[in-house]
């Protein structure tokens, strides 16, 4: 179903601020975000490349999706 939901794509902390668990902080608030509005997933696009990304993720309870597109003919998949 491609019905509306909450979406975050290409997410990017500045190198200074990395591995410091400013990306983790940021999802987390955008969970709760999605929560006040209703929901109580937020979906993820995320490049397939991005091992630390995808690990950050997957610690925070993520997993891979499958979906007609995303991830068929171009690098990014959803979470």
């Amino acid at each position: 179903n491609d019905a509306p939901r909450p979406y975050l794509s290409d997410l990017a902390v500045r190198p200074l601020y990395r591995r410091k668990g400013a990306a983790k902080k940021l999802i987390q608030n955008c969970e709760s975000v999605v929560k006040e509005w209703g929901h109580d997933k937020l979906y993820l696009r995320v490049e397939r490349k991005n091992n630390a990304a995808l690990k950050m993720y997957k610690d925070l309870g993520y997993e891979s999706l499958e979906h007609p597109y995303f991830g068929v003919k171009d690098t990014p998949i959803l979470l």
